[in-house]
Formats: structure tokens, C-alpha cells, sequence
């Protein structure tokens, strides 16, 4: 085996060449010998030997001592001093060289290689120590997590990562800072009692949830881990935390995107029987309606059920438009039109203490929206500032232009570039904290007394601003009141002019005309209300009877009448059937499900009509005559 390249630096040349000898014949190589420092700098600057031995007391201008503070500051080759009779003051010197180790002379040759092989590990493990360490540094710079090394409640050590993390520009800007100063007060008990079953124990502690405060006393969620180390020799703490600020942002987006799921499904599952149920009472309602002659005593009370089958109406409609899950009739519309057309019906929801304010853009704010869905928004806003403000004050409704730059979702986690409409609803209430803004869009949050809210109106909003693919937002404080923010995109197109809903005189008919109804009560309804306009009707439970009854009758029946969901066969795959046996034949579909459900069975792919549950007498008479006309 070949042994380390040493130079020796002597300046009695007899004792050189023994030592020389010596470490050949050991096996050991020469570098060269020096018997002066300034040649031993030299040699070890062209040959940079793997070991010196140096002399302490070389007889020239420059000791042994000298030569080797000159060679520690410039290379890193471990030294071995020569010494025969070195006072104490000369060898204090040379400790502060650092050697790796002395040999007296007269030298013993296995003292000498033993001391050298020494010297040769403890250098290799220093290097391998600095090399390490030099490794952990740059791991602890370039880590994206807060790492910090604390001791009684002190910050010894942070990396860049974690003093930007608190907000400081310099990791020297922290170091003997008290840590309870940048963690949440709501931790500081936690924390403490981690931090001394730590020290106690001497074991790692588990992954925990916190919060740290920047030094703007902005609050970050981190995930922290600690365990126990050694740091300058004293017993400390290492902490690395993990900013999970934006993950929980995510999970509570993620949570809140679930319970409007689940109000959707919700809403989705009681459509269908709760429409067909307002079927049968507005049904019969608009009959006895009829019947009753204008001064009637009983007339306001059949008026009153009307009226409060039109609010379930809305429920359900609000319900499903805050899932998502109701078609919109969006078309191109002006938005201060919208505002003007219910600013009477607007300012008839208030109280006379609380003034409300129009203040309209000058710029034509054309959108892609449903007027109805919009100014049921609009609504439900106003009634939430309402009750903001029992003791009185005023709401301010604005409309303008904004245009959202990418900051917009560098701010507020979502928003898209681009040109907008802004509508905004102010008020001079009570304002909200933070924990009741987190919470306002929620299905059934509410702030008012038992039995005085559903808690679906702000949810309903929400819904049908995100289903027009636009945003918002609130900003409030307790006593400052609120502001509700709307956003939707602009169009380039010119808005077409509302066309009023004018009732055409009701058309009856003789045809004959098959009703496919699986609710018993909705299907006598429509029977009733059909033969009353002399139509001939039959019925069917199901697609399957409908099916059957239309082989039997297909040359009497002018049209079905179809639910769409239906036990044993779908209204649309019996009407297929249909169609084969006879392609005249014509359809009206209806449903109290929403259109996303039906959409499944590709209905609205087609060109075909379609009546939303619950059946009003006059839109069933309509569309129904309309199905008979057309070609």
C-alpha cells in the first residue's frame, strides 16, 4: 500500500535525512525537505504534500511557527510539529496553529508513524466533518421550509427560508429573538408544553398544526415537526415548519365546494316530488281561481295559496340555481336595464328609515345573463342589508367597469383576466367579522334568529353568480357595514330588447293526446285540466303502459305527453319506440327533476318541448298547442 506524500521541514540536515530514512523505509513518501519556512511554502504551494512535519525552531527569520500560520491560512494540510526542547511560551504558539500532533526528537519511529496516522484520520475527519456540515448548510439554505434552532424560548438559528416565512429580510435580524413573538398567542400553551416534553424526555415530538405570526402580524398556517439536538454544545430544539397556508385555503375551498354539493344533491332529490306536489296544488287552485267570481269572500284565500305556491316556486328554483344545476336562460342583456326594471320593487322590500341609492355607470354594461336569476340576486341582497340595518340607514347599489388583472387571483384565489361588470351592494349595518364572511355563502349560515331565516339566501347568490361564470366577493368589519362585490364578463355584443310576457287567449282542441305520468296526482291534474279544454285523454303509469297503449291507439293519438323520469322506461327511450312504429308522432316532455338529471337522457339534445314542473294550467294549455301546431 502506498503511504501519504510528506514534507519535512528541518533545518539540521543529519536529523532530515533520519527522518527521511525513516519514512522510507516505513513506506511513507517524500514530498521534499525545507530547512527554511519560506521554503517550505513554496514546496508545499507547487507539491501540496498530504502531510508537514515541521521543526518549531528553525534557525532562520521565519520559526517553524511562522511557516506554518502562513501555510494553515492558505492550505488545508494537516501539520505535525518537531520539537526537542520547545519552552512553554513556543508551544502555546504553535496551539494556535492547530497541529495534529507533536513528536519529541530524538523520535521513536513507531511514535513517529503512529502520530502521523493520526494526524492523517483526525484531518480526514475533520474534512469529512466540514464537508458534511457544508452539505447541511446548503440543504438548510436552499430548503423552502423554515428551519430554526431555538433554546429557552430563543431563536439561535434560522435559514433565509424561515426569516422570509416570518417576514424579516436577514436570518441575523432574528437570532435572539424571543419565538413566542411569531407564534399565535391561541399556541403558546401548546407549544410550550411540546417544547418541555422535548427537553425532558429527549424524544422527537409528533407533526403538529400551528400558526405563526409575520412580523406584519399576518397569520400562516404551518405544519411543524421538532426534535431534540445539540447546538454550541448546549441542549437545544430544531424546528422545521412547513407553510400550509395555501393548502388550507385549498382544503376549505375544497369543504365548502362539498356541502354546496350536497345541498345540490339534495335539491336534486326532492325536485322532482315536491314539483310534482305544487303541480297538484297550483293546479287546482287556478281551478277553483276560476270558478270563484271576483268578489268572493273565499277568493283572497285561494289568491293567498297561489301566491305562497309561487314562493315555493322560488325556493326550489333558488335551490337548485345555488347548486348549479338549473339551465340559465342567459342572453345578451344590459345590466342597468335589469336594476331600473325592479328598482320600484326594490325600494318596496325596505323599511321607510333605510334610503337606497341608485348610482348607474354611464358605459353600457352588456352581459350574458338570465334577467330573472339576476334580479332575484339583486333581491336577496338588498333583503341581507335590510336586516342589517333594524335601526335604519341607507344602500347604495352601484354599477360600473372594472378590469381584473392577474393580482386579482394573486389576492383572492380565483378570478380570471379580463373585462367586467361590476355591480356592487353596500349598506351602513352592523358589518360581519372574519368568521361570519368565511361562512356567509354556506347552505343554511344564517345570523338571524331561530325560525326568521333558511340561511339559503346569500347560498342562493353565490350559486347563481358562479353558474354565470362570474365572482364575488365581501368586504366587511363589525360597525362598518358591508359591501358585496359582483363580477361578470363582459360581452361585445348589443343587448336585444325584454320582450313582456303577454298570456294569449287559452286554445283548447279535440285531438287526442296520451298522458305518460307516474304521480298519481299530478297525472289527474293534467287530465282534468286537458279534457276541461276538450281534448280526449288517455293515461299511462309509466313508459312501459305508454308504450303499450300507443300500439294499441297509434292511430288516435296526436301527441304524448311525457315525464321524463319514469319507472320500467324513461319517457325519451319509450318515445324512440314511438317514433319507429310512427315518425309523425309528436311529443311535450315534462319533468320536476332538474335539467342536469335530464340532460342524462340526452333530451336537451333534441329539438323537442319542454315544460319545467310544476305544470301551470296556462304554460301546460300553451305548450301543448303549440306541440298539436307544429310542423
Amino acid at each position: 500500500m502506498t503511504r501519504a506524500h510528506i514534507l519535512i521541514v528541518e533545518d539540521e540536515r543529519i536529523v532530515a535525512k533520519d527522518i527521511e530514512h525513516s519514512l522510507k523505509a516505513m513506506g511513507y513518501r517524500i514530498a521534499g525537505i525545507a530547512s527554511t519556512g519560506k521554503k517550505a511554502i513554496e514546496i508545499t504551494r507547487e507539491i501540496h504534500p498530504e502531510l508537514i512535519l515541521m521543526d518549531i525552531k528553525l534557525k532562520n527569520t521565519m520559526d517553524g511557527i511562522e511557516a506554518a500560520e502562513m501555510i494553515r491560512d492558505i492550505f488545508d494540510i494537516p501539520l505535525v510539529y518537531l520539537t526537542a526542547n520547545a519552552d512553554d511560551k513556543a508551544l502555546e504558539r504553535a496551539k494556535l496553529t492547530g497541529p495534529f500532533g507533536y513528536v519529541m526528537k530524538p523520535f521513536n519511529e513507531r511514535e513517529l508513524s503512529s502520530t502521523i496516522e493520526m494526524a492523517l484520520y483526525k484531518h480526514k475527519m475533520e474534512k469529512n466533518l466540514k464537508e458534511s456540515e457544508e452539505r447541511y448548510r446548503l440543504l438548510v439554505e436552499q430548503s423552502p421550509d423554515l428551519i430554526m434552532v431555538h433554546s429557552d424560548g430563543i431563536i439561535n438559528f434560522i435559514n433565509t427560508a424561515g426569516a422570509r416565512l416570518l417576514g424579516v429580510s436577514s436570518p441575523n435580524d432574528l437570532i435572539g429573538s424571543p419565538l413566542f413573538n411569531f407564534i399565535h398567542i391561541d399556541y403558546h400553551a401548546f407549544a410550550m408544553s411540546q417544547m418541555t416534553e422535548i427537553m425532558e424526555k429527549g424524544v422527537k415530538a409528533p407533526l403538529s398544526e400551528e400558526q405563526y405570526v409575520r412580523l406584519n402580524g399576518e397569520l400562516i398556517d404551518v405544519e411543524v415537526e421538532s426534535l431534540p439536538v445539540t447546538y454550541q454544545n448546549k441542549p437545544a430544539i430544531q424546528a422545521v415548519a412547513r407553510d400550509i397556508t395555501e393548502r388550507k385555503r385549498l382544503e376549505a375551498q375544497l369543504l365548502h365546494a362539498q356541502k354546496m354539493e350536497a345541498v345540490g344533491t339534495l335539491a336534486n332529490t326532492i325536485a322532482h316530488d315536491f314539483n310534482n306536489i305544487l303541480t297538484a296544488i297550483i293546479g287546482n287552485g287556478s281551478f277553483l281561481q276560476m270558478k270563484m267570481e271576483d268578489n268572493s269572500p273565499l277568493r283572497r284565500y285561494v289568491d293567498q295559496i297561489l301566491l305562497s305556491c309561487d314562493k315555493a316556486v322560488n325556493l326550489t328554483q333558488g335551490l337548485l340555481s345555488f347548486s348549479r344545476k338549473r339551465v340559465i336562460q342567459a342572453k345578451a342583456v344590459r345590466l342597468n336595464e335589469i336594476i331600473h326594471r325592479i328598482d320600484r320593487f326594490l325600494s318596496s322590500l325596505i323599511r321607510e328609515e333605510i334610503e337606497l341609492k341608485f348610482i348607474f355607470s354611464e358605459r353600457n354594461l352588456v352581459v350574458m345573463a338570465d334577467s330573472g336569476q339576476m334580479e332575484q340576486v339583486l333581491m336577496n341582497l338588498v333583503t341581507n342589508a335590510k336586516d342589517a340595518m333594524p335601526g335604519g340607514g341607507s344602500i347604495i347599489i352601484r354599477t360600473g367597469y372594472i378590469k381584473l388583472g392577474n393580482d386579482f387571483e394573486g389576492i383572492h384565489g380565483y378570478g380570471k383576466a379580463g373585462e367586467y361588470a361590476h355591480i356592487s351592494v353596500s349598506d351602513s349595518g352592523h358589518g360581519m367579522d372574519k368568521a361570519t364572511m368565511e361562512k356567509i355563502f354556506e347552505p343554511f349560515f344564517t345570523t338571524k334568529e331561530f325560525g326568521k331565516g333558511t340561511g339559503l339566501g346569500m347560498a342562493i347568490v353565490y350559486g347563481i353568480v358562479k353558474q354565470h361564470n362570474g365572482y364575488i366577493n365581501i368586504f366587511s368589519e363589525p360597525g362598518k357595514g358591508a359591501v358585496f362585490n359582483i363580477y361578470l364578463p363582459l360581452i361585445e355584443s348589443e343587448a336585444g330588447e325584454e320582450e313582456l310576457a303577454v298570456r294569449d287567449v287559452l286554445k283548447g282542441g279535440n285531438e287526442t293526446i296520451l298522458i305518460a305520468e307516474d304521480d298519481e296526482l299530478a297525472r289527474n291534474l293534467i287530465k282534468e285540466i286537458l279534457e276541461r279544454y276538450g281534448y280526449n285523454v288517455m293515461i299511462a303509469v309509466d313508459g312501459e303502459d305508454a308504450l303499450n297503449t300507443f300500439k294499441d291507439h297509434k292511430d288516435e293519438i296526436s301527441l304524448i305527453l311525457f315525464d321524463v323520469i319514469m319507472p320500467r322506461k324513461s319517457g325519451p327511450a319509450a318515445y324512440e319506440e314511438m317514433k319507429r312504429i310512427n315518425p309523425a308522432v309528436k311529443a311535450l316532455f315534462m319533468s320536476g327533476y332538474t335539467p342536469e338529471i335530464i340532460g342524462e337522457n340526452g333530451l336537451f339534445e333534441k329539438d323537442i318541448i319542454f315544460i319545467q314542473k310544476p305544470i301551470i294550467p296556462y304554460l301546460l294549455l300553451k305548450s301543448t298547442r303549440e306541440a298539436l301546431d307544429s310542423d
